[in-house]
């Protein structure tokens, strides 16, 4: 899950998978692997980087030849490129979620100055400025996902792995599905605490340039498949000693958030899935490269399912 993330965000998963979540097991040589088992037909397994700039927005020939010889296509959610009716419902319910008919506004919430912090970053980006119409209207917690999907310049989603993946399945006319849908994606940010949310936007504002920083450092590891300091980056937090206005306590509290609910949760909610489609059909499953470490990851559930899980070279 290496995206859309704060310096917040960046640093807690950090502190979280230090001291929890182990970064280093397995060993990652390779974003690609293949599963397979006696009986059923080989699969593969892409860990991704969700975003990327022009220069990474083709996919590699292997990947592509991997997609086409695939029966099934599966990534977190389905990327909405060209959507079935299915798919715009369950975009359309996830919407509606995010805001509040009630009355009561964002700026009665959060404070108005936070809006206006927030409205101003939104519509640094082109792509986010839209969701500034009905601000007002919007859920807490919709609009730090809206905060936390502010790039770099020049990085979009259109260039990450998922979406190329997903392009290239609709090109070979390959089902696509889903680990989960859409209405699913707030699950685990309605449930933060009001105050946690302004915690976070208070620190994305006065931390954006950080943030970004550190999300180009880690696209470069990726893109440059260097991994292994790509996982080493992202376990080692004690550069960030030097922040004064980040409490200890707020550190626990992220911690156990990103641990458990952003990784662990969805890791184990989505072996199920697999369990099903992987002896029947030759599946490529595309998730955020963090989801393939620590005992919780898909490699070592995998594994523990009986399936031979290795390493392919590109």
């Amino acid at each position: 899950m290496f995206k859309k993330l704060t310096l917040l965000c960046t640093l807690l998963a950090g502190s979280a998978l230090a001291s929890a979540f182990n970064w280093y097991t397995p060993e990652i040589t390779s974003r690609l692997w293949k599963i397979s088992k006696t009986g059923q037909p080989d699969s593969y397994l892409v860990g991704t980087f969700h975003i990327g700039t022009a220069q990474h927005g083709t996919l590699p020939p292997k990947l592509d030849n991997i997609v086409k010889q695939s029966d099934l296509f599966i990534s977190e959610v389905i990327v909405p490129i060209k959507p079935n009716r299915t798919l715009t419902k369950d975009i359309q319910a996830m919407q509606k979620q995010m805001f509040d008919f009630s009355g009561n506004t964002l700026s009665q919430k959060i404070g108005n100055h936070r809006v206006q912090l927030l409205t101003q970053r939104l519509n640094s980006a082109p792509k986010l400025s839209a969701f500034t119409q009905n601000i007002e209207r919007a859920e807490p917690w919709a609009a730090m996902m809206m905060d936390m999907n502010i790039r770099p310049q020049g990085y979009e989603s259109e260039y990450g792995v998922d979406y190329l993946l997903s392009q290239a399945a609709i090109r070979h006319n390959i089902k696509r599905d889903s680990l989960e849908r859409y209405t699913e994606l707030p699950y685990h940010f309605k449930k933060l605490p009001l105050s946690r949310i302004i915690e976070q936007m208070d620190f994305s504002e006065r931390y954006k340039k950080e943030s970004h920083d550190i999300l180009i450092k880690m696209s470069g590891l990726y893109y440059d498949k260097n991994y292994a300091e790509l996982f080493r980056f992202n376990a080692d937090y004690n550069r960030y000693n030097h922040i004064p206005d980040f409490p200890k306590e707020s550190i626990r509290f992220w911690q156990g958030w990103l641990e458990q609910d952003l990784l662990v949760s969805r890791n184990q909610k989505w072996i199920p899935k697999l369990l099903q489609v992987l002896p029947n059909q030759k599946t490529l499953v595309a998730v955020g490269a963090a989801h393939l470490v620590d005992d919780s990851g898909l490699i070592l559930q995998l594994r523990r399912h009986g399936y031979t899980v290795e390493p392919i070279a590109e």
